[in-house]
């Protein structure tokens, strides 16, 4: 899969708020579009890894945050990616990453592609 990376600046540590009110630590954003045109606007943030279910809950939340921005990019999809640093040394760092997709369907809903 050949895939490249839009331009969409990435916020830096930007706080942004989810749908219930909680607050999350937005550290990227970004168009990635596949080999086959599809696009996808990705989004990370800081959360804990470890514990799945909530980070399908984050994701829920902070994705109607995002639909927006996945519509006016002209995206088929939204990747809500949590990012836990397990080490961290002046400017390097080992992190852990879980990615929660949700797809545009053609009549305007969203669903969320279940994990493999």
């Amino acid at each position: 899969m050949i895939a490249g990376l839009g331009a969409c600046a990435p916020p830096r540590g930007e706080e942004v708020v989810g749908a219930s009110g909680a607050r999350y630590t937005v550290i990227g954003l970004t168009v990635l579009t596949v080999g086959n045109g599809d696009r996808a606007l990705v989004v990370k943030y800081r959360g804990a890894v470890g514990d799945i279910p909530r980070v399908f809950a984050n994701a829920r939340d902070l994705a109607p945050v995002f639909q927006p921005e996945v519509v006016r990019q002209k995206c088929q999809g939204l990747v809500m990616t949590a990012v836990e640093d397990t080490f961290r040394l002046g400017s390097f760092s080992k992190s852990k990453t879980y990615a929660v997709v949700f797809m545009l369907n053609p009549n305007g809903s969203w669903s969320e592609v279940p994990p493999k």
